[in-house]
């Protein structure tokens, strides 16, 4: 019998070795016996909030065919934690959406690519045996869906793992102001095409998250693991006032100034307590001296999102304080109104 293997296996080696063979068909024979790029990344990111002991739900933004959802969903049943987990899968079920911020990323991706539609998916999913019982489906444009009225009606509790996968700028942006107020400390964030663009940081879902990065300076993204040639994932953590960077002053407010939230590193630049600057006009409660006229910053601001300038202020003592102000428009497409400043003493 060894023998008779030997004269088999030996030309079955020989062939596979060969270059023109071996390249071809042996990355198709792996894929039988291991998991994909995107299964091995769920599997480290579910045993991750398993030992970590990040207490949430799954939810995947951008699900074509309802191929992740299907391996999320049967990798976590490896953990009893995680047990309870609901998963909802946010879709237009139409494609990309058309684009209008940037020409190239509207290129790459025309709208309606990568569409399969809600009866299709939900087929896939139960044709996969997915405990529907466990999965919410939320359909239509990011535009229409990721609101308020949508967190109401689903009672969403914390995201453990998100899974943004829908492309391009614009979709992550409204992705990301979505799910900020059910991350946890712990909570990972998957980029299924954050090397997409040539790993450009000014196109997709790399300026997206720069940009959310830097309106909620609360949040620490720290590199958590990479997969296939395109994906990244993050863990996040929310940082406590203290452990906010004391030299960077930051508040929010506003559009016309008033306060809603002041950091611990403002309490102490300025000498007023957090409950004395809520509710106030910072540019009143600073004394603020402005390079150029305030409508035209404003205006500025609501133009192009940010906003960067040497700013004076007055401290509760009287001294002047110049500043390195950013000023972000917290969701540049939705132009809410609330502003996230962060400023760097220049003189102390």
């Amino acid at each position: 019998m060894s023998r008779l293997l030997k004269l088999i296996g030996r030309p079955i080696i020989n062939c596979l070795n060969k270059p023109a063979v071996r390249h071809k068909y042996l990355p198709k024979i792996q894929e039988l016996i291991q998991y994909s790029r995107k299964e091995a990344m769920l599997s480290a990111c579910l045993e991750y909030v398993h030992w970590a002991e990040v207490k949430g739900d799954y939810l995947e933004f951008g699900m074509w065919k309802g191929g992740s959802m299907i391996a999320a969903y049967h990798l976590s049943k490896r953990f009893e934690s995680l047990s309870d987990m609901k998963f909802y899968g946010f879709d237009s079920f139409q494609g990309i959406p058309p684009l209008n911020v940037n020409k190239s990323e509207a290129q790459a991706f025309p709208p309606g690519i990568f569409s399969a539609s809600l009866l299709e998916v939900r087929k896939n999913l139960v044709h996969a045996d997915v405990d529907m019982s466990r999965v919410e489906l939320i359909s239509g444009w990011y535009s229409d869906t990721l609101n308020h009225e949508t967190e109401e009606e689903l009672g969403l509790r914390a995201a453990a793992i998100v899974n943004v996968d829908c492309d391009v700028y614009e979709s992550t942006v409204s992705v990301l102001t979505f799910v900020e107020p059910y991350l946890v400390d712990g909570s990972i964030i998957i980029f299924d095409d954050w090397y997409c663009f040539a790993n450009r940081e000014e196109l997709g879902e790399q300026k997206a998250f720069n940009e959310w990065l830097e309106r909620n300076p609360r949040l620490k993204a720290t590199p958590y693991k990479e997969f296939g040639w395109d994906g990244k994932a993050f863990i996040i953590n929310r940082l406590s006032t203290e452990e906010s960077d004391s030299k960077d002053i930051v508040m929010t407010r506003t559009i016309d100034g008033k306060i809603n939230f002041w950091n611990y590193g403002a309490e102490r630049l300025y000498g007023w307590r957090k409950e004395e600057a809520l509710g106030k006009v910072s540019h009143n409660l600073l004394r603020t001296e402005f390079p150029e006229p305030l409508e035209k910053i404003d205006a500025a601001l609501l133009q192009n999102g940010k906003w960067e300038g040497k700013l004076v202020h007055a401290a509760r003592d009287g001294s002047r304080i110049v500043v390195e102000s950013r000023w972000v428009l917290d969701d540049p497409k939705a132009h809410s109104g609330k502003v996230v400043e962060i400023n760097t003493p220049l003189n102390e």
